[in-house]
């Protein structure tokens, strides 16, 4: 095979590569931000964080490994009091690795937009209940190499309890891929998460406005990319994280620090393995 041929083949496996872990990278999301419960009319909060991730090939396949750093910003507003809308873009570096070829890249990722509206909510003296009801549409305007290049759709149901000093958080979404696409020969690709948080606020003695809260969290990926009509067997993977982390608060603002560790995975032999994520950030009210 000659050079050219090579490289360009490498760089059709990079792509892919890409692609494979774009498409977890706004799922099984970590650290829940009081997620049945919207912000308060007229309110912003601003949203921060750094994440790294990566993927490595089984040991049965070709060397391949992926390593990538997200910046991720976020913005919500509190348009009603039981309505809140959000916009989250990332900006990605990343590092891939193929039978010795190192590739470096970098760009804008896809942009999502969501509505959340507040379905529920009760304040009582022990606790506060808030459920949500989201609605995600993906634009396919990242840059080339960091965008689905369509567009996707994404209904979610949020849970947020507050007793005493506990916090409990619970969601669910259904993420429909290509919802344009009007190709009879292939089915379009899907993706389902559950999460789960608690986390439990530890005030520090003396000092007001502060709090520390350690978090654990356990996370739920599905995910089916698209497949010809005629496909027989599914390749779906599923990877379960467990997910131990913390949150300060100082005020209106909250720095926030998680781990999430892969403990099962069912995934065909040809795809990467997810390597253990890390991210931190920071989040503010006003």
């Amino acid at each position: 095979m000659s050079p050219f041929k090579k490289t360009k083949q490498y760089s059709y496996y990079w792509l892919l590569l890409g692609i494979f872990i774009l498409a977890g990278e706004s799922s099984a999301g970590g650290i829940s931000v009081d997620a049945g419960l919207t912000p308060a009319e007229n309110r912003w909060m601003i949203r921060v964080q750094s994440r790294q991730m990566g993927a490595t090939s089984q040991p049965s396949t070709p060397t391949r490994q992926m390593k990538m750093q997200a910046k991720v910003f976020m913005a919500a507003y509190g348009l009603r009091p039981n309505v809140t809308l959000i916009g989250m873009q990332g900006l990605m570096n990343r590092e891939m690795t193929m039978m010795g070829a190192v590739n470096e890249s970098s760009g804008l990722a896809d942009l999502n937009l969501l509505i959340k509206y507040l379905i529920h909510r009760t304040n009582t003296r022990h606790q506060t209940l808030g459920i949500a009801a989201t609605t995600k549409f993906t634009l396919p305007t990242g840059e080339d190499g960091f965008s689905d290049d369509y567009w996707s759709f994404t209904p979610g149901v949020y849970l947020s309890l507050r007793r005493g000093t506990w916090a409990m958080d619970a969601s669910t979404t259904f993420r429909i891929q290509d919802i344009f696409s009007q190709q009879d020969a292939m089915n379009s690709g899907w993706e389902y998460t559950l999460d789960g948080a608690i986390a439990r606020q530890l005030p520090l003695d003396g000092l007001k406005n502060i709090a520390l809260a350690p978090v654990f969290e356990i996370n739920l990926l599905i995910d089916q990319g698209d497949q010809s009509s005629s496909a027989e067997v599914s390749d779906a993977e599923s990877v379960v994280f467990l997910s131990p982390g913390f949150k300060y608060t100082y005020g209106s603002l909250i720095l926030e620090s998680l781990v999430q560790v892969p403990i099962w995975e069912k995934i065909p032999t040809t795809s990467l393995e997810k390597d253990t994520r890390w991210r931190i950030g920071f989040r503010f009210m006003f």
